[in-house]
């Protein structure tokens, strides 16, 4: 029992985002490998589910989990009070349109025009209420919708949509790479009790030791 006790103290309970390359169930995406390079310094160790981003979502609400994996608190104003770990990455939104039609720069300039989002990605809650019901299951279906003029521009995240671009031979698109609608920080986003913050202190301690 007290060998028990010991490992649920330095342990966290983490669903994930699934996100190809990034976070994989088999641990074999970048985010599974800083994880696991966290746990050889710090000792602290990840129980991860890996899930679909509205489930993962939808999971970490309900209060099965300790903390989710990516979540930019800032997106999500529910969580505001939860404790969040070093960025991992920072990932940038941007608006993509046809190519030759001039690159849209601001969440302004989105009114009007049917704007298409994935399916249970993280917005600003503005850009959630702009893009509304006209959501794609994933990025592939979502570039073809477009292509397909069920939307005037769609929104995504680097460099997940750029992968995709060239894995689908999908030549250009018109955006501005200077200038995001918004930036997302990858990070770890746990529940505010005394043990994850304790533990999320030990980790940000690492994360900056690794130079992030």
């Amino acid at each position: 029992m007290a060998n028990y006790s010991m490992a649920n103290e330095t342990t966290l309970r983490v669903v994930a985002y699934r996100i190809v390359n990034v976070l994989e169930q088999d641990g074999s995406g970048k985010y599974n490998e800083i994880l696991k390079e966290l746990t050889f310094k710090t000792g602290i160790k990840f129980q991860l589910e890996v899930l679909p981003i509205a489930r993962a979502r939808a999971a970490y609400t309900l209060g099965k989990y300790d903390c989710l994996l990516p979540l930019d608190r800032m997106f999500e104003q529910k969580h505001l009070d939860h404790v969040q770990s070093v960025a991992f990455y920072k990932a940038k939104l941007y608006a993509f349109t046809q190519n030759g039609a001039p690159p849209i720069r601001t969440i302004e300039s989105l009114i009007g025009l049917r704007v298409g989002g994935g399916l249970g990605v993280p917005f600003t809650p503005r850009l959630t209420e702009i893009v509304g019901k006209n959501r794609a299951n994933d990025l592939k279906e979502l570039i073809r919708m477009l292509d397909r003029g069920r939307f005037d521009v769609i929104i995504a995240y680097t460099p997940d949509i750029l992968e995709v671009f060239d894995e689908m031979h999908v030549v250009s698109m018109s955006y501005d790479p200077e200038t995001p609608l918004a930036i997302y920080n990858d990070a770890l986003t746990c529940r505010p009790t005394k043990r994850n913050i304790a533990l999320l202190k030990k980790l940000n301690l690492a994360l900056i030791e690794m130079g992030y």
